[in-house]
């Protein structure tokens, strides 16, 4: 990705508006926040306006999940970019409701703890099904205990 933002040219059209939709794996919109810090910096160094930074995570399973739920997963894209093609700009109350939750619960982890044993046996069957042969807790670069 920085390859591809290192390779903008600067805009020479006066009042060009860049912004930018951010997708991760994880729950937590958080998990993308040094990203945007970054991209705020990016339209400046290019001659632009900053116009905002959508953020929306838990997207890992977007391809595992067949079209029906994989294009419930795309809906608050659509949304938001219907948005940003009526007003401009994304509006920070729809970026905070599609990109929470920042942080998950204490309640959250709990859960997700819970269900460790199961989901590193669901994510072995998911990895197999991607053509992974070694152990997903495989450390092929540690160092041997001395």
């Amino acid at each position: 990705m920085l390859e591809f933002l290192e390779s903008l040219p600067p805009k020479t059209t006066p009042g060009t508006r860049l912004s930018f939709l951010v997708q991760g794996g994880f729950p937590e919109a958080s998990q993308g926040r040094c990203c945007e810090c970054f991209l705020k910096t990016l339209p400046e160094q290019l001659g632009c306006v900053y116009g905002g930074t959508f953020i929306r995570g838990d997207m890992f399973a977007i391809g595992l999940l067949g079209k029906k739920l994989g294009c419930k997963m795309v809906q608050p894209f659509i949304e938001i970019g219907d948005s940003f093609g009526k007003y401009g700009y994304f509006h920070e109350s729809i970026i905070a409701e599609y990109a929470s939750p920042e942080y998950l619960s204490e309640k959250q982890i709990r859960q997700f703890q819970r269900l460790s044993k199961f989901n590193r046996w669901l994510m072995g069957i998911v990895a197999k099904r991607l053509g992974c042969t070694e152990r997903l807790d495989a450390m092929p670069y540690r160092e041997p205990d001395a």
